[in-house]
């Protein structure tokens, strides 16, 4: 926190240099987050986010774990170098209605800004074949 409010708009913008690749955002997009993550708390809620995830052990975490139910696509960035990518294929017992995992050779970890019209078209194929 301290490092955000010591160097204000600067570290925003050294932070969103890690973001989606800068071909795919608008001129206005930048900006807007570091308004955005200039607002009072902005940044404490980002962080936390982040926090709560190691607040507990693996082994903790791992317990509460369900497997999930519901069908499922994984839309994955081959460039994303936050995850690794074995993260992209779960486990049959972990995911057992996986649909398909599609893997996107140009997209990062902002999969959805990177390629977002291959990314509306997966959604609308895999939801289209949904049943109510």
């Amino acid at each position: 926190m301290r490092v955000l409010a010591k160097f204000g708009a600067s570290a925003t913008t050294e932070c969103s240099a890690a973001g989606p690749s800068p071909s795919t955002l608008t001129p206005k997009e930048p900006i807007l987050h570091v308004e955005a993550w200039s607002q009072p708390g902005a940044a404490a809620g980002m962080i936390d986010y982040y926090r709560a995830s190691v607040r507990q052990s693996q082994k903790e975490a791992a317990a509460k774990l369900r497997p999930l139910a519901a069908p499922t696509l994984v839309i994955w960035g081959e460039r994303d170098s936050y995850l690794g990518s074995d993260l992209a294929e779960p486990h049959h017992d972990d995911v057992p209605n996986l649909d398909r995992v599609e893997r996107l050779a140009d997209a990062s970890h902002w999969v959805h800004h990177d390629e977002a019209a291959r990314v509306n078209e997966l959604l609308i194929d895999f939801f289209g074949g949904a049943t109510a």
